[in-house]
């Protein structure tokens, strides 16, 4: 503590800001910016790291800020880390005060069901032969599983109820399916996009990352309205896409 104030006040130092990024479970990116006060009387800024003088100054100062101060740097998938500044001041008693600044980083995940309307020979279907559609290829667990190819060549992976045969007819009822949902999400086109700008809007938490790619979708086909009897003549598609948001931490 000594030897940081006698090297503070010897080189006239102001503050320090030691920068900082969190991510992927540790500490990544860090580095100091020091404010001083020149032969002219003026307040310069400079980066320590350019002056081997300072290096044991900086090596103290970086150890005092881990002991002294909290960062989340655990990510789960949602929580993604954090990124800020510590400014550090020493007052004339010698005190050194720390005040963190940061922003939290979320993976955020928005996800909207629509009705589809399709045929009753295409519900009766997928009522008796398949359990899930999603694209992607996300699904797993099933031993009945194929990959459907779309126009665009990307896989749309379904888990069958059981092992079946699919006829000619079946299989372009599924490629018809398929080429409708993908329509709504591709080529500009979104379910979800703009309902995200809308729904993360303001001065505290704001859209860091919303992304080009297409909305993800899914079908589940276990439905109690099916189950009971009634018409299969609507479909329940569920939409998704990830965007990530940045808001001030709680320190």
């Amino acid at each position: 503590m000594k030897n940081i104030v006698y090297s503070w006040n010897s080189n006239k130092i102001c503050s320090g800001i030691f920068h900082f990024k969190c991510e992927d479970d540790r500490m990544k990116e860090t580095h100091w910016t020091f404010s001083m006060i020149n032969e002219n009387g003026d307040v310069e800024e400079f980066s320590p790291s350019d002056n081997p003088n300072f290096s044991s100054l900086v090596s103290d100062l970086t150890e005092l800020v881990y002991k002294r101060v909290h960062f989340y740097e655990v990510s789960d998938g949602h929580y993604l880390g954090e990124t800020g500044t510590v400014e550090v001041t020493i007052n004339d008693g010698g005190d050194i005060s720390m005040i963190k600044s940061s922003m939290e980083h979320w993976s955020e995940n928005l996800s909207i069901n629509k009705d589809l309307d399709i045929s009753p020979e295409l519900g009766e279907f997928i009522f008796k032969k398949i359990d899930q559609m999603e694209s992607a290829g996300k699904l797993s667990g099933s031993r009945w599983q194929k990959l459907l190819r779309n126009s665009r060549q990307e896989s749309t992976l379904i888990n069958y109820k059981q092992d079946c045969i699919i006829t000619d007819k079946e299989g372009e009822m599924l490629s018809e399916l398929v080429s409708r949902i993908e329509s709504m999400v591709s080529g500009g086109n979104s379910v979800c996009r703009d309902n995200i700008s809308e729904l993360v809007s303001g001065d505290y938490v704001k859209i860091e990352y919303l992304g080009d790619e297409d909305d993800s979708w899914s079908i589940f086909t276990d439905m109690q309205e099916w189950k009971e009897g009634k018409p299969k003549t609507k479909l329940i598609v569920t939409f998704g896409h990830e965007f990530h948001t940045v808001k001030p931490s709680i320190n």
